[in-house]
């Protein structure tokens, strides 16, 4: 076979995958993976790209869904065939409000003081402590720690503090720490790039309508 009928081929091949809508989302969107795990509840497993995010508990069998063009929030579970779903600005708490306010209930950021770098699980992180008066000689009651190097749309670092129930910095939150209660609070094991399908998006069809709270949760109560 001919050297030119052989790069014909090549460009044929190569021409076809630029093409494929696979091969386009992964050449233009870059994914972040981002193992979580949240004391008393469990582990999360969280897909980032720049226009939408992705939350699924695997225990629970629910997945939380923030779409582009608007991140309205969907969530809804494949085991109940349930779901809910919302605009954004009506989010307020998940998580952080029935499992326990996890900073005293001081979510203002300026009432943080910024302390400085520090690493966490191998992770480039800026840590902030709860403010205490002046003059006071007790530690600060919680500690913040948000990544340094991992930049993220603010829509995602909105959610996540209304999620987890903690201080938005405008970064994407990697560990909680309060004491009294329990040291570790919120904690991240992993940041790494990831691959995604556009099937990871998509929204079922057919299931039954319920308020977030009964999708999230298999029970309203709070034995969960």
């Amino acid at each position: 076979m001919g050297n030119k009928k052989v790069l014909l081929i090549q460009t044929a091949i190569l021409t076809t995958m630029l093409l494929s809508p696979s091969f386009a989302a992964f050449a233009k969107e870059s994914a972040l993976h981002v193992d979580y795990n949240f004391r008393d509840w469990g582990d999360l497993d969280v897909v980032i790209l720049k226009d939408r995010m992705r939350i699924h508990d695997k225990l629970r069998s629910w997945t939380i869904i923030l779409n582009k063009p608007d991140w309205r929030i969907t969530c809804f579970s494949v085991k109940r065939k349930t779901i809910a779903t919302m605009p954004f600005t009506e989010f307020r708490m998940a998580l952080g409000e029935r499992l326990g306010m996890m900073t005293a209930g001081d979510v203002d950021p300026t009432h943080w003081k910024k302390v400085g770098p520090a690493l966490v699980n191998g992770i480039k992180t800026i840590r902030y402590d709860q403010a205490i008066a002046p003059g006071d000689t007790r530690k600060p009651t919680a500690q913040m720690y948000v990544a340094a190097e991992t930049p993220v749309n603010p829509k995602v670092a909105q959610f996540l503090s209304r999620f987890f129930d903690i201080p938005n910095f405008q970064a994407l939150p990697v560990r909680c720490t309060k004491h009294k209660v329990e040291r570790l609070k919120l904690d991240t094991r992993t940041i790494r790039p990831c691959s995604f399908k556009e099937s990871d998006f998509e929204i079922p069809k057919g299931y039954t309508k319920k308020r977030f709270e009964e999708v999230l949760f298999s029970q309203t109560s709070f034995d969960y």
